[in-house]
């Protein structure tokens, strides 16, 4: 069974017109492919697919009522800096990193974001977000 560890801040606080970015990483083992990651706004009803990346055909912009840009990393160097990696990655050959950055955050950008992971063969992996945007 191959396995997947999504790591990500829970919480993070933003002042309104600062850039914001959240990051989420992936911890793959040998084998496990990134088939297609997701950012998705899951505090909204409906929900509101954000970005999709697909590392065959590209990026997709789903949503237009915020100034973002997405990137998707492979980069298990900086990927997850807290983490002593000569003793805990062990078993991992890489790290990704999918990062969403707001430019000039509003108060309307306040929510609860998911990042989704869907490798094979391992399946999909998804951890959430939320973003405070508030004045002080």
């Amino acid at each position: 069974q191959s396995e997947i560890i999504t790591v990500n801040e829970k919480t993070i606080y933003a002042l309104p017109g600062e850039d914001v970015t959240l990051s989420c990483s992936i911890l793959k083992e040998k084998g496990v492919h990134v088939t297609q990651t997701q950012w998705s706004k899951v505090s909204d009803v409906p929900t509101r697919r954000i970005a999709v990346y697909n590392p065959r055909y590209g990026t997709i912009y789903s949503e237009k009522v915020y100034n973002y840009s997405v990137s998707f990393r492979e980069d298990s160097q900086h990927c997850m800096p807290n983490i002593n990696h000569s003793s805990f990655m062990v078993n991992y050959e890489e790290c990704n990193q999918w990062i969403l950055q707001f430019k000039n955050a509003g108060l309307e950008t306040s929510g609860k974001y998911e990042c989704s992971f869907t490798t094979f063969p391992a399946g999909t992996s998804s951890s959430e977000i939320n973003l405070v945007v508030r004045k002080i």
